[in-house]
Formats: C-alpha cells, structure tokens, sequence
C-alpha cells in the first residue's frame, strides 16, 4: 500500500492538482498571490481515502504561506487534545472512586460506611486538584 506521501506523486492527484490550480487561475485564493510555490489543499480529510477522490468543491488552491496558515491551528489543537485527554492518575482515581461508591452500594456495616465516605470525598478532591495542573 502506498504512503500519503507517494500518493501524491501518482498521476491522478498531479492531474487534479493541476486542474484545481487552473480552476483558480494559479493563485493563492486567499492572498492572490501567483510567485510563491502554489499547493492544492483538501478542505476535508477522510480517512483511507485518496488525495485526487474528493469532489473538486472540496479542493482550493493555496500558497505555500496561506497553506502552512492554514494547517497550523490543526496542529495546535491536536496539542490541545492529547494535554487534554484524562491523565492515568486521574483515570485510577476515578476507578477508585467507582469501587468505593459500588462498595458502599452492596450491603455494608454502617461502621465502613462513613469510612468509605471520607475516602471518596478525599479522592474526588484529590482529581479536582490534578485537574486543575
């Protein structure tokens, strides 16, 4: 199976390519620019499929400026989204937290109970602290 990287070396995107770029009068179609490197970009992705199988609506022809632009805010929300995916503690604590409050559900001695409280009460804290970090 062929990289990305190789697809866009296969004739049916160099012909895409090159009629997306006619289409729009080789130009950037955000600056207007016509003397920097020119890129066809796809303004959706689906995963598996080739560059050039996309309808010709969903390609615009950008400048290299205007395109790293454009996939810069990408970039930075995907930093985002992997900083704000559950950290490991927190997934123990929550873990924690669910068994104790199972425990506390089964029949229990009202003895354990309070001590079962107290110990979800500091663990639910202890999460609202690190997830805060």
């Amino acid at each position: 199976m062929a990289t990305y990287a190789e697809k866009l070396s296969h004739p049916y995107w160099q012909r895409v390519r090159l009629e997306i770029m006619q289409r729009d009068n080789f130009k950037c179609v955000r600056c207007k620019a016509t003397t920097i490197t020119l890129h066809v970009h796809h303004l959706t992705y689906e995963y598996g499929r080739d560059p050039w199988d996309y309808p010709e609506s969903n390609f615009i022809t950008l400048c290299e400026t205007c395109h790293n632009k454009e996939h810069k805010p990408k970039q930075v929300f995907q930093v985002i989204g992997e900083l704000l995916k559950p950290l490991p503690v927190i997934t123990l604590i929550e873990d924690q937290i669910n068994s104790l409050q199972t425990k506390l559900r089964q029949s229990i001695p009202n003895d354990l109970e309070e001590d079962i409280l107290k110990n979800i009460m500091y663990l639910q804290t202890k999460k609202r602290e690190l997830m805060k970090l």
